[in-house]
């Protein structure tokens, strides 16, 4: 019997996502198909360039979410603490516990002292993994910048609402 995962070719089309059932359901212009369909592209090749990340780090999904909101939020300057990433991962309070356990045992996390509260520790991701992470996305962040760089005020702020408009309309279901 075999049991390994068939390759992509063999697996035939992707099924739909919901976007792309609710646009056909819909009035959608071929036009806003193709939208729909360059949307779906855009969060497959975001899923993928995750898939590899975790691969090159040898994380599994949950640590690598939380390794992700403790990247994001760090370069934002928030503080986050072990208790936010039980919700962020969909995991229980014990689970995140030894998640974060684990991330900082395998160096990807280090715990510090809250400036604003010294009773409480911070996450912050290391520097060795912000440096591996990094490296392996430099040449998408360059491409990235060249391409959103392209792009005239007028283009970026329509743009930003068009996707802020699929996101809300993506929040309003289930």
């Amino acid at each position: 019997m075999n049991t390994t995962n068939p390759s992509p070719s063999e697996q035939g089309p992707p099924a739909p996502t919901e976007l792309e059932v609710l646009a056909a359901e819909g009035n959608a212009t071929p036009a806003g198909e193709r939208l729909v369909g360059q949307i779906r592209a855009v969060r497959d090749a975001d899923v993928q360039l995750a898939r590899r990340l975790q691969k090159l780090l040898s994380l599994g999904g949950s640590d690598f979410a939380a390794l992700q909101y403790v990247r994001q939020e760090n370069e934002a300057g928030r503080p986050v603490r072990a208790s936010q990433l039980a919700s962020v991962t969909g995991v229980t309070s014990a689970a995140s516990t030894m998640l974060v356990n684990r991330l900082v045992r395998d160096g990807h996390l280090t715990r510090e002292p809250d400036p604003a509260d010294k009773r409480v520790q911070r996450l912050v991701i290391s520097a060795a993994t912000r440096k591996a992470l990094d490296d392996a996305t430099a040449k998408t962040r360059e491409e990235l910048d060249n391409v959103l760089g392209s792009l005239s005020d007028r283009e970026t702020r329509r743009a930003t609402r068009l996707l802020q408009s699929v996101v809300a309309a993506l929040d309003h279901g289930a």
